[in-house]
This record gives structure tokens, sequence and C-alpha cells, in this order.
């Protein structure tokens, strides 16, 4: 299933951030207790401040100051686990908060679980409004950006619309006929009821729960990153012009650059097995990850006693610990590729 959710107080605790800068600037001292609607600065504390000031302090630095909402790391990994797509749909006043945001969900670890669709009328946002977005669900903490959803959705496949309730739009929340849910945790919960997969979705809480007792994955990792949904990292739709789907891919060139010499020193070790066996033999040895875990520990115990330089093939012993390391991962991959088929 393809699940769109907004950054904004879904995942990104943004409001007490926004309030602590207006107190900042305007020397009140309410605290997160005003957070009670949407337009918190006409509470009399702020003593009449306009909706233009207040607004003007949402700029792209704020992201330098807000936090990751409690559990949404949990809610992110259980949608991967149970192989829903995922993109954040967040609206982007311009560019420039647009490239703010996608920092922010890169810092924060969030790019793993997926990429940001800017909403907003600047050329190159992915839409100018959300409910555009074809995705099967959104998750929101907007009243009037759920029920756009749920209105766009006739003569389209089903689409749902899940408000999280915050102190700003609970009230508002109640008043429709919205499936509300206190947190992006507790709205996830919605696709374990969905489909008869209630029992799968909570093994796999469970098993998130306790992440030492997951092993992870990372090969299939890269492989499900890879199959994701593919966007531009700045929203520029598929057909315009300057349009690159590369969001969220593998910087491969950050390898090649930082790992020049390194990878230069590997190359020359499978030249070196090519020549004293035979191109690509490796890959058809019997037991090959075993076999080459232990080359790579011999190498690295042959460095410290008889020094940096393997007397047989003239090579750095480090040169052939990376090649070990690489034949028996390429290994592993490939059994998974093979699993999965």
């Amino acid at each position: 299933m393809k699940i769109a959710i907004d950054v904004d107080d879904v995942v990104a605790d943004l409001m007490p951030a926004w309030l602590k800068r207006l107190n900042k600037a305007h020397g009140t001292p309410a605290d997160v207790s005003i957070l009670r609607r949407y337009d918190f600065w006409e509470e009399p504390e702020f003593n009449g401040l306009d909706a233009e000031t207040a607004l003007r302090a949402l700029t792209p630095d704020i992201y330098d100051e807000v936090h990751v909402l409690p559990g949404t790391f949990l809610a992110l990994d259980i949608l991967k686990e149970l192989n829903h797509e995922v993109v954040f749909l967040s609206k982007c006043y311009t560019k420039e908060m647009a490239l703010a945001k996608m920092d922010w969900i890169h810092r924060h670890g969030l790019s793993d679980h997926g990429n940001l669709i800017s909403v907003g009328k600047w050329r190159g946002a992915g839409y100018e409004v959300k409910e555009e977005c074809r995705f099967n669900i959104l998750i929101d903490d907007s009243v009037e950006n759920c029920l756009a959803w749920e209105r766009h959705a006739a003569g389209q496949s089903p689409r749902r619309a899940l408000l999280v309730a915050r102190p700003h739009n609970e009230k508002a929340g109640y008043e429709t006929k919205l499936a509300i849910y206190s947190s992006l945790e507790e709205a996830v919960g919605y696709f374990g009821l969905i489909g008869h997969h209630e029992l799968r979705y909570n093994k796999v809480k469970e098993a998130l729960q306790a992440p030492r007792l997951l092993p992870i994955d990372w090969g299939n990792a890269v492989s499900t990153e890879m199959a994701r949904i593919e966007s531009d990292p700045l929203g520029v739709p598929q057909h315009d012009k300057g349009a690159k789907l590369d969001a969220g891919k593998p910087r491969v060139g950050l390898m090649t650059r930082g790992f020049s010499r390194a990878l230069m020193a590997v190359a020359g070790v499978s030249t070196y097995g090519a020549k004293k066996y035979t191109d690509d033999g490796w890959m058809e040895v019997p037991n090959g990850v075993e076999r080459y875990t232990d080359a790579l520990h011999r190498h690295l115990l042959q460095e410290v006693s008889e020094g940096p330089i393997d007397p047989e093939s003239g090579m750095r012993h480090a040169a052939q610990v990376a090649w070990n390391a690489l034949a028996r991962l390429e290994l592993m991959l490939r059994e998974i590729d093979n699993d999965s088929l």
C-alpha cells in the first residue's frame, strides 16, 4: 500500500519550536499549554499578534531546533517490515523550505524510510495541494487536508485519511467523521487491522521493540530502498525539464571519491586472483562465505605477524582483507536475492 505521511507535527515536533521563537522575538512567556489551536498566536498571551508576523518566524532554519516526535522510528520500521511504500508529503511555501525539510529528514535518518515530496505553488513543487497525490493513505495533523483527501477519492482507487490528533487540532478533529489517532505510532496500528494482518503486525511490532533480537539485514535494506518510488529530491515533476529521479538513492560518488586508493588496491587483488585462478572463478567456490571469512581472518593475523605486505602477492594484507570482505558480502547478498525469487 502507498502511504503519504505529513512532516510537521506528525513526525517533526514543529509547534513547540515555533512557539519558542515567537516568545523570544516578542518577549512573551507563553508555554506549550497554549498550543490548543493552529492559530495559537491569537491567544491573549500574544497581545493581538497577527498571522503574517507569526508566519514570518517559520524560516527554513527553524528545523535546526525541531525534534523527531516519540514513536516515529518504530512506526516507520513497522511500515517497512509490512512492505508498505512511504513518502513524506509536506507543504513547503518555498524551495528553501523544501530543502530545509529534506535536510532535516536526512539528518535524522528518516530518508531511509521515504523521500520528501513538497507541496506548494512554487515552480518545482511536487503538487500544489496534497489531495493531488495518488497514494492510498494520508496520515496528517490537518483536518482540512484529511477531509480534502477523502473528498478527492471519488473515482480513484480507495483512499483513506488518518488524522493524528495534537492539542491544536483535537477539538476540530472530533467534530468530523475522520479516523483519529493520538500519534503516528497509533495510526500505524490501522495497518495491522486491515486485510486481517493483525497477527503479523503484532509480531513485527514486538520484534522491533526488542531490536537486539532482530538482526539488521543491510543488504535487504539497500534493496528495499532502491525499490522505493522514484522522485526528484527538489520535487520537480518527472516529465519537467531538469527532473532527475534520484532522491534517496545511494550516493556512490562518496565511496569512489573517499576510497579511491583503497578501491584501486582491491582492484589489484582482483587482477592478481584472476591471473592465479580464472576471471570471476571465486563466485563458484563451494561454501564461499565461510571460506572467504577464514581468508579474511588469516590476512588480519598475517598482517600482525608478518608485517603489512603479503609475501606471496606483494600486496598489502589490508587490501586482501578488504577483497575477502567484499567477496563474502557479495555472496551473502546474492543468496538474499535468490531467496526472494
